[in-house]
């Protein structure tokens, strides 16, 4: 319940900060984004940015970050 309300507040915080989500600003339609958005995690994987995480996402999990976001 605690991180239900979390979630709630941060995306409201947001919207009153006026943060945009990913694809307010894409110059790109969800289609496009959905074909290109695997590539997308597999490079971020190899950038090696990932790893300094506690737990290091797959390719699947930055996909579904992705998504998430748009």
């Amino acid at each position: 319940v605690a991180n239900e309300k979390l979630v709630a507040g941060l995306k409201k915080l947001n919207e009153d900060l006026q943060i945009p989500r990913l694809g307010d600003v894409c110059k790109v339609d969800l289609t496009t984004f959905d074909e290109k958005v695997l590539n997308m995690a597999n490079d971020s994987l190899a950038s090696g940015s990932p790893n300094n995480n506690p737990v290091i996402p797959t390719a699947e999990q930055i996909v579904d970050l992705y998504h998430k976001a748009w």
